[in-house]
């Protein structure tokens, strides 16, 4: 059965959908059927409650059968074949959208048997999570002990990602317990790679194969060929008093410089897992405010984006992150760090997940994009989409890393394959 969010602009986005499918429906009776498909008596009661709910919005089911029955209460003939799952509007969210997120928590979780038991009681729930105090099991072995990804992390000053409802309690010192993390996935696939000879071009070379080797980024003290949590050299986007990686500032999953003929690029990896995102609009309120000022100047100015798409359309996730990413990007290639004269942003997302790949959270992109994927619109907002920004699955770079790499790649490529999948 598929479900929105219960604000506004997702009750009205829907409506608007199904009077493009049923135009001989009043717009009345359109209405008080979609409030019954929401369990609501009537259309009144349903806008009531959508003022509350603005900002924390619930996830509602559509009923079919109720939305079917009300408009024959009303004198109209629906076609027995109607399903809101086969509506086009953006904020519609289908049965399958959660699928992947179910089927990967239940992948880790077999995963888990041959690692700690959890004694607490949200471990005990939840199979994806591991025991408290044994969260280096989350990363691959090549990555544990003393001079691993731990050490890795506390040496450049970045802090772990954490929540609260998982029952983390290292404070960022270790990795989240949760099984699947994207940052812990990440780290998993990119970090051994640096280990491997030419590991890390193979990745590369799945993305642009033009690139001929990765160099080394040499930071503070510390040098390897890839970073992560990395919000460029000095500071971060958001200006010279943010320093942390990590942590409240706009940071790239895997940061990694390869020479090509033209000169050195940099590559932006922003990684991606089960994530889904509700259509929450970020622009609203003191927040929405403080984003304006941030980078809609920076967008505008933009030497990456053509313009099409005023700034607001991108205030809602994972767009919003793209644009600060290309927007990172953009700095790097305009102070020339590290000496790159060329920046990508690159999306690694499972190819399963339908729901962060297909749906278009934003309203205006929506409308002004119908039936693109989240990909493709990101694609028609740049002046050079080919050399600023791709979309890749994990399946494809793994791919590439094990036939160029061969048995070197071998211990790898068995881990990811068996706990990942790819």
């Amino acid at each position: 059965m598929a479900a929105i969010p219960l604000i506004e602009a997702a009750v009205a986005a829907t409506k608007k959908a199904l009077a493009d499918r049923m135009p001989d429906v009043r717009s009345s009776h359109l209405s008080e059927a979609l409030a019954a498909a929401l369990g609501r008596r009537t259309h009144a009661s349903l806008r009531a409650e959508l003022a509350s709910h603005r900002d924390d919005p619930l996830i509602e089911r559509l009923n079919d059968e109720s939305f079917q029955s009300r408009l024959d209460e009303l004198g109209y003939q629906v076609d027995p074949r109607f399903s809101f799952e086969l509506l086009k509007a953006p904020y519609i969210i289908r049965p399958s959208d959660a699928d992947f997120g179910r089927t990967e928590r239940q992948r880790q979780a077999r995963f888990r048997e041959n690692l700690s038991e959890p004694t607490d009681l949200i471990g005990h729930r939840h199979g994806h999570l591991l025991a408290l105090g044994r969260e280096e099991e989350n990363l691959i072995p090549s990555l544990r002990g003393n001079d691993g990804a731990c050490r890795f992390f506390k040496d450049r000053g970045i802090r772990w990602w954490q929540a609260g409802t998982n029952g983390d309690d290292s404070g960022g010192m270790r990795p989240t317990r949760n099984m699947v993390s994207s940052q812990v996935a990440c780290v998993n696939f990119v970090r051994p790679l640096a280990s491997i000879r030419h590991g890390l071009t193979a990745m590369l070379q799945a993305v642009d194969d033009d690139v001929i080797d990765v160099v080394q980024i040499e930071e503070g003290g510390t040098k390897s060929p890839v970073e992560f949590e990395w919000i460029g050299l000095g500071h971060a986007l958001e200006g010279p008093g943010v320093t942390s990686r990590g942590a409240n500032s706009t940071s790239v999953d895997a940061f990694l410089i390869a020479r090509t003929p033209a000169g050195r690029r940099a590559y932006l990896l922003e990684w991606k897992y089960v994530e889904k995102y509700a259509s929450k609009n970020l622009g609203e309120g003191s927040s929405g405010e403080t984003r304006r000022l941030r980078y809609a100047q920076l967008y505008r100015e933009s030497p990456s984006f053509n313009g099409k798409a005023p700034f607001d359309a991108w205030l809602f996730e994972p767009l919003y992150q793209v644009l600060r990413l290309r927007l990172l990007a953009d700095r790097m290639v305009r102070n020339r760090e590290f000496g790159v004269s060329d920046a990508k942003v690159v999306v690694v997302v499972p190819e399963g997940n339908r729901a962060y790949r297909d749906r278009v959270t934003s309203p205006w992109f929506a409308t002004a994009f119908p039936n693109l994927t989240l990909s493709d619109i990101v694609r028609e907002t740049l002046v050079h989409p080919d050399g600023a920004y791709a979309s890749v699955s994990q399946s494809t770079l793994a791919d590439a890393v094990r036939q160029h790499c061969g048995d070197a790649a071998a211990s790898w490529g068995t881990y990811h394959r068996e706990r990942y999948g790819w």
